[in-house]
């Protein structure tokens, strides 16, 4: 490193004096040109200027200019051949900087195939003449697939771990109903599982932050306490999963099968959720702070006491959905559907409720100040001790019920 330094250091000194020589020589010469040409000073010895022979004298002798004439044509040939050759060998060095790249990305590529070969054969081993399939807990056969397991993930790229976990499910080594590989903590960041098939997989507390698992199948997986942050999941089917306690905080969740899915206490703040199915999903407790839940179906879902502040669920389904003392402070609620919806004790302030068909909805004790409510279908909705002055606009010709609590009391 040091030497890299000295020499880069050496070629800007050298560049930098070049450059200084090169301009004093330009500044010589233009300064003699012009002079010689105005003939107020260097007069005729420049050669620049008109010459009148002298009285006396034959002929005239050599000038600046035919000195000049005499260096110019060397020194532009010597000029041109130094910088033909350092184009010459920087463009060698750009080649030589870009074969030992490939080399080195060769020789890695190289190096991860012949780890995931190893490990494959390995595990091939502990199944065929280790009975890997059916060893007991305390058996060390189980810890040695483990550890080999964990270790051939951190070597290699998101294409092999895909090729690793494909393999153990296929292998029938880590499904709930015959959870063999325990997969806790693993790192299968950045894997490439796009369309892959995992129902039923057991992948408790692995970390698949920046995964690709879009149009993959993980129904009824048990996904409890994974990293899922930033993963594209679009379209992918995790109905009757288990996604209790995950981060799926900024993941892309676009069309994406949830039915029934228990995300109890999930982290699903800035997720994009555009257009998912989540009927009947369990979503309690859970962070939706700023997910984009546009045309998503929450239809009889349970949103007890979950984070929806900021979201976005403009037309959304939330039809006989229990949100029950949810935070939906500022949300975007236009045009949903909240037929039936239980929103006893929920936090509407601010909300954008416009256009919204809450008939038959409870809002018993909900608070709806600062709400805008203009065009809100209320049609025998509960608002009995519900919080709602400040509303923007009550819908037309509806009169709060007089047992309703107004903020300032």
């Amino acid at each position: 490193m040091r030497r890299l330094k000295r020499l880069w250091q050496q070629s800007t000194t050298t560049n930098k004096v070049i450059i200084i020589v090169l301009t004093t020589a330009f500044i010589v010469f233009l300064v003699v040109a012009v002079g010689g040409y105005s003939g107020s000073w260097l007069f005729s010895w420049t050669g620049f200027s008109d010459y009148t022979k002298p009285p006396g004298v034959d002929e005239r002798g050599k000038t600046l200019w035919d000195w000049l004439q005499l260096l110019i044509i060397p020194a532009v040939l010597a000029a041109g051949a130094w910088w033909l050759q350092r184009t010459e060998r920087k463009a060698e060095q750009e080649i030589a900087k870009e074969r030992a790249e490939t080399e080195h990305k060769l020789a890695e590529e190289q190096q991860r195939e012949t780890a995931l070969q190893a490990y494959l054969d390995r595990m091939a081993e502990l199944l065929l003449k280790e009975g890997l399939r059916t060893a007991e807990a305390d058996d060390e056969v189980l810890a040695v697939a483990r550890a080999r397991t964990l270790t051939a993930l951190r070597q290699l790229d998101g294409t092999r771990k895909g090729v690793i976990l494909s393999f153990l499910y296929e292998a029938e080594l880590i499904k709930i109903v015959n959870h063999v590989v325990d997969l806790t903590d693993a790192n299968l960041s950045g894997t490439a599982l796009s369309g892959a098939t995992l129902r039923g997989a057991d992948l408790r507390g692995i970390d698949l932050r920046g995964a690709n698992l879009s149009i993959a199948d993980l129904y009824g997986a048990d996904l409890r306490g994974a990293n899922l942050s930033g993963t594209d999941l679009s379209v992918v089917t995790l109905s009757g999963a288990n996604l209790s306690g995950v981060n799926l905080s900024e993941s892309i969740l676009r069309g994406a099968y949830l039915r029934r899915a228990d995300l109890f206490g999930a982290n699903l703040s800035r997720a994009d959720m555009l257009a998912a199915e989540l009927f009947g999903a369990n979503l309690s407790r859970a962070d939706l702070n700023g997910a984009n839940l546009f045309g998503a179906n929450l239809s009889k879902g349970i949103l007890i006491e979950t984070d929806l502040r900021g979201a976005n669920l403009c037309g959304a389904d939330l039809s006989i959905a229990d949100l029950r003392m949810s935070d939906l402070n500022r949300a975007n609620l236009s045009k949903a559907d909240l037929n039936g919806a239980n929103l006893s004790e929920a936090d509407l302030n601010g909300a954008n409720l416009s256009e919204a068909d809450l008939n038959g909805a409870n809002l018993r004790m909900a608070n709806l100040s600062e709400a805008d409510l203009s065009r809100v279908n209320l049609s025998i909705a509960d608002l009995r001790l519900t919080t709602y002055n400040d509303a923007t606009v009550w819908p037309e010709g509806f009169t709060p019920p007089p047992d309703a609590i107004k903020a300032e009391e």
